[in-house]
């Protein structure tokens, strides 16, 4: 979780958990590195705000005044078990190069039971300056998109492992002992 984010929130008198949005270390074996590598995955405050009207932003991260949006804290709350699900079938799971306006690279689409609608997950893979992962994976963004034509995306797809795999490992990293 962010250094400046609170473990709650409230809006109108009522308090949301954002724990779920502390992030988390997932182990991924790819058959391009088949020892497994450790994702950290963390989340911005993207994934439970959306822009709206600047005469009544109602949360403030990081010098950033967003609207809270119930519909997007309710995904939220299902997004890390998404994202572990990706990563553990990271060779079957495809996902998309972009450019989200957050500055995110990566584009997983989500088709999922309990969201009823194609679920945008905007992210970036970078290599982790962390003792305890090899990948960073920070989610910048994620929400419904109701507007959504499956046929464009059909053959743009790269394999997450593929993607996850070809981040280099820093040398000599140690790991803590548990």
């Amino acid at each position: 979780m962010s250094r400046n984010r609170p473990d709650t929130f409230v809006v109108g008198g009522v308090s949301y958990d954002l724990t779920h949005t502390a992030g988390f270390v997932r182990q991924c074996v790819t058959k391009y590195a088949p020892n497994g590598l450790s994702v950290l995955c963390s989340f911005t405050h993207h994934c439970f705000t959306r822009d709206g009207a600047t005469d009544n932003p109602n949360y403030t991260c990081e010098g950033e005044s967003r609207n809270f949006c119930l519909d997007r804290y309710n995904d939220s709350l299902i997004l890390p078990g998404l994202i572990v699900t990706y990563l553990d079938n990271c060779q079957a799971m495809k996902i998309y190069r972009t450019k989200d306006k957050n500055g995110a690279a990566k584009l997983m689409i989500l088709n999922d039971p309990q969201l009823n609608q194609p679920y945008f997950v905007y992210f970036d893979l970078t290599r982790s300056n962390s003792k305890y992962a090899d990948v960073k994976m920070t989610v910048a963004s994620a929400f419904r998109k109701t507007r959504y034509k499956p046929q464009d995306y059909a053959k743009l797809g790269t394999e997450l492992d593929r993607v996850i795999g070809s981040i280099p490992k820093l040398r000599n990293k140690k790991r803590p002992k548990k």
